[in-house]
């Protein structure tokens, strides 16, 4: 094939188009940097050379992101209006689908700390604030199989703060913060409530 010439190994054969002579030619091949099973591949900005993403892997079934010390690793972002992501479950199971916000820390969750939080914010221009905010906070001290908590919600009535106006211990009481005055609200069996003003 194109005389003695055998090209050398590794190489294809390249038809040279019509009325020229084949040539043997080395394939480019691509480097894939910092490869490992289950890390998602991302381009590098050079040719031929991608990049096996140590913090983000896929394992067949569960999508993880480590995302170190970055405060927003995960963005939806779209200009069209109305968007909402979307938690879907396809099964016929008596069972909910969800969101779980977890905490874990090195040893026992402590008292009195977060365990976390949904805020929701608007952008003033110059960077965005909190309209309003739902907490969940450990109200005792955790234990094991014992993970007490309370929820806490705030609204803003114009600032860059929200502000506390309502709480649910974690025996289902309900207190209103606001105007200067607290009151706790009790349910009766009627379901009718009734609150004291302190």
């Amino acid at each position: 094939i194109a005389g003695a010439n055998y090209g050398t190994s590794g190489q294809v054969l390249t038809s040279g188009g019509s009325g020229n002579a084949v040539t043997w030619s080395t394939i480019t091949s691509t480097t894939i940097n910092n490869n490992a099973d289950n890390r998602v591949i991302t381009g590098s900005g050079t040719a031929n050379t991608l990049n096996g993403e140590g913090d983000l892997t896929f394992d067949g079934n569960q999508l993880y992101i480590d995302c170190n010390n970055y405060a927003y690793p995960l963005v939806v972002n779209s200009t069209q209006s109305s968007v909402r992501a979307v938690i879907r479950q396809t099964n016929d199971a008596n069972a909910n689908s969800g969101l779980a916000i977890q905490k874990k820390h090195s040893s026992l969750h402590p008292a009195n700390h977060w365990y976390g939080d949904i805020s929701f914010e608007g952008w003033d221009g110059s960077g965005y604030h909190k309209g309003g905010l739902i907490e969940c906070v450990a109200n005792g001290t955790p234990a094991n199989d014992n993970m007490p908590g309370e929820l806490r919600f705030s609204t803003n009535a114009g600032g860059t703060n929200p502000t506390k106006i309502l709480t649910i211990t974690k025996d289902g009481n309900l207190y209103h913060t606001g105007g200067g005055n607290d009151r706790r609200y009790s349910f009766a069996t009627d379901g009718t409530s009734h609150y004291m003003k302190y």
